[in-house]
């Protein structure tokens, strides 16, 4: 399964917010075979919300407790609205090919400080993995159709971003990326990569 399956199932939801199981049972639907585990740790929220560990990083104490699944850490602060985002955007590492995937400690290690360097380059495959992660998921969340009704009634002043994260139930900022005008081709951008 390539992601474009699951993006275009979600385009075919027509209320919001989209639950985030039916994310995972139709993730599961293509991937029968797939595991992963949810810890939830004491993660500093004003550095990190939480991350994905596949299998394949058997050294990690997490992926052990999980007796060799996949892991998704979540932070303990997070509100619900970030728990749903960020459960579902480290799920969408389960696409991650080859490279992008964190493997090792020393990987995680890399995109960790490549996240806080101060320039912020982002050159890491590990790093722009992550940001492709954040449109995949929000991409899910917010499906086309209703994205398009949303923004226009922003635009029209009816609604307010924080409105519309509202509805989504997602985290406030991540409504003003819905907003901006090149939402669309960073989706774009998403379903060519993946």
């Amino acid at each position: 399964m390539v992601y474009r399956d699951l993006y275009e199932f979600c385009q075919t939801i027509k209320q919001v917010p989209v639950s985030t199981k039916t994310i995972e049972e139709k993730i599961k639907e293509f991937f029968p075979s797939l595991s992963y585990k949810v810890i939830v740790s004491g993660l500093d929220i004003t550095r990190v919300r939480g991350f994905f560990l596949s299998s394949e990083n058997s050294d990690h104490p997490f992926v052990r407790q999980a007796g060799g699944s996949n892991v998704i850490v979540l932070a303990r602060g997070l509100d619900e609205n970030w728990r749903r985002f960020i459960k579902v955007k480290e799920l969408m590492h389960v696409f991650d090919q080859g490279l992008d995937r964190v493997n090792a400690g020393a990987d995680l290690e890399t995109l960790l400080l490549e996240m806080f360097e101060p320039a912020g380059n982002g050159k890491s495959t590990f790093l722009r993995s992550d940001a492709r992660a954040v449109v995949m998921a929000l991409a899910l969340f917010c499906p086309e159709s209703i994205r398009a009704h949303l923004v226009a009634e922003v635009n029209d002043g009816k609604l307010t971003a924080e409105d519309m994260a509202s509805r989504l139930r997602l985290p406030n900022h991540l409504a003003h990326a819905l907003l901006r005008d090149n939402y669309k081709q960073l989706v774009s951008k998403v379903m060519e990569e993946c």
